[in-house]
């Protein structure tokens, strides 16, 4: 069902940044937290506010921030699954310092044997994920993907990540085949978001209008997807 809409004077009233967009992250979080916290007094805002949320998070899984806001909005099993993962203690600094030394051999001596513990493996993929994805090396993210310990639970997330990988680095028939086998309940408007741009690249611009008309739908409120 497409997403109520309160009257535009009052969105924009509650969020008047909102034309700056939703796809930058740290400002996307910002959007999310105000949105919630306003809708706590004004119920017209409430699907809104939980529409935000739940895009925020299936933008970026991997985030703590998103999961607990999607957490505050509604309760998830999977982002509370991921919430607690995120939120065991890890090495945060260290690990990124180690990130940025360039050291891209010994990053992934230190990775892999942590990524196949089967309970703290996915907190390091989640931590580097952002890093493989950046590096341009077309297999090594799907490597590290696939020698992750993942818990039966987790496997819509893994499905997710893999359709990312590729969306950036498959050809486009394949990408557009992962990205329909991703899980639509837990991530169904990242997959239409996918879907829509993979099948625009085909050339198949009327199904890919179509696709996307029906995400617009559901977030009427998107700048992004309003003007696409």
């Amino acid at each position: 069902m497409p997403t109520p809409l309160p009257g535009t004077g009052t969105l924009r009233q509650s969020i008047p940044a909102l034309p700056l967009g939703l796809e930058e992250p740290g400002l996307r979080l910002a959007q999310t937290r105000r949105l919630l916290a306003l809708a706590a007094q004004d119920p017209a805002l409430l699907a809104p506010a939980r529409g935000l949320a739940l895009w925020a998070w299936q933008r970026d899984p991997l985030s703590l921030d998103a999961c607990r806001l999607l957490l505050e909005a509604q309760a998830t099993a999977l982002a509370a699954r991921l919430e607690a993962l995120l939120a065991a203690p890890f090495p945060e600094d260290d690990w990124n310092t180690l990130l940025a030394s360039g050291e891209h051999g010994l990053v992934v001596r230190h990775l892999l044997p942590r990524l196949r513990v089967p309970a703290s493996g996915p907190a390091w993929l989640a931590r580097t994920w952002d890093w493989l994805l950046r590096l341009g090396r077309e297999d090594l993210p799907r490597d590290m993907l696939e020698a992750t310990a993942w818990d039966p639970d987790l496997e819509p997330l893994r499905r997710r990540l893999l359709a990312e990988w590729a969306f950036f680095y498959a050809a486009p028939e394949q990408a557009l085949e992962a990205a329909e086998a991703v899980d639509s309940g837990a991530f169904g408007l990242w997959r239409e978001l996918a879907v829509s741009t993979l099948l625009q690249r085909l050339g198949r611009r009327d199904e890919a209008r179509t696709r996307m008309a029906g995400l617009w739908r559901r977030l009427p409120w998107h700048p992004h997807l309003t003007l696409t």
